[in-house]
């Protein structure tokens, strides 16, 4: 061991039982360089008058491979190995965490906050995986990634708790759907149950475009602010092809195919129709009907009036 007339140490040697091999101190009890070999291993320490440590070495434990602090009492780098394991992570005077990563039960690979804890990126691995997350202070997601049990894959939300695109993959998934501020629905894809494949809202709560297909499905859709549909697919016991409504409740197109089936038809306000096709028992293939209920032409003259 040497010291001086400050009390510096410069260099230490101890063998048996609890080694210390090098140490460094001047008069502001900063600590340069330290070896230590039993239970408690300190490898490398450098601490400076503002109680700094910029490396670092632990190896029982709870080990510390690389650590660096500032007056501010910043984290730059820092090495963990057991149990709840932290490779890197770096910290400013503001609480800021920049990288991380965490390897044992909730792993964390990287994480960027900033002083209004936004989160920039963000990996989780073990049962809530999150791969890629971004907030802002406004609290909006712009990308994110869940893997088990409620996988979200891709989502962007705003203020106005916006989502943009979205990705959900067990039980009731959705695999891609756009909101505004408006709710407005633009594009979604259900698939468990209840199907909806692709569908569009507005603030009207308009539906432009549907795809239904457990029980009553229906595969395209247009409604406007007047509750008009202008194209309609069902499939289940009673199937519809193609319909168009107006306002006034007028169907000009329609396909019918299970038991009494009818492939096109005209119908105005007074309740004409002006062309329509039926299949089966009692066919009709054209025919006209004026507000006076009188028959303009028709295949068969035996005539039934049914309710749509």
């Amino acid at each position: 061991m040497g010291i001086d007339s400050g009390f510096r140490a410069y260099s230490m040697g101890i063998d048996s039982g609890f080694r210390v091999y090098s140490t460094g101190f001047d008069s502001g009890f900063r600590v340069y360089s330290m070896g230590f070999d039993s239970g408690f291993r300190v490898y490398s320490m450098g601490i400076d008058s503002g109680f700094r440590v910029y490396s670092t070495g632990f190896d029982s434990g709870f080990r510390v491979y690389s650590m660096g602090f500032d007056s501010g009492f910043r984290v730059y780098s820092t090495g963990f190995d057991s149990g709840f394991r932290v490779y890197s992570m770096g910290f400013d005077s503001g609480f800021r965490v920049y990288s991380m990563g965490i390897d044992s039960g909730f792993r964390e690979y990287s994480m960027g906050f900033d002083s209004g804890f936004t989160v920039y990126s963000m990996g989780f691995d073990s049962g809530f995986r999150v791969y890629s997350m971004l907030f802002d202070s406004g609290f909006r997601v712009y990308t994110m990634g869940i893997d088990s049990g409620f996988r979200v894959y891709s989502m962007g939300i705003d203020s106005g708790f916006r989502v943009y695109s979205m990705g959900i993959d067990s039980g009731f998934r959705v695999y891609s759907t756009g909101f505004d501020s408006g709710f407005r629905v633009y594009s979604m894809g259900f698939d468990s149950g209840f199907r909806v494949y692709s569908m569009g809202i507005d603030s009207g709560f308009r539906v432009y475009s549907t795809g239904f297909d457990s029980g009553f499905r229906v595969y395209s859709m247009g409604f406007d602010s007047g509750f008009r549909v202008y194209s309609m697919g069902i499939d289940s016991g009673f199937t519809v092809y193609s319909m168009l409504f107006d306002s006034g409740f007028r169907v000009y197109t329609m396909g019918i195919d299970s038991g009494f089936r009818v492939y096109s038809m005209g119908i105005d306000l007074g309740f004409r129709v002006y062309c329509m096709g039926f299949d089966s028992g009692f066919r009709v293939y054209s025919m006209g009907i004026d507000s006076g209920f009188s028959v303009q032409y028709g295949n068969r003259f035996r005539f039934r009036v049914y309710s749509i």
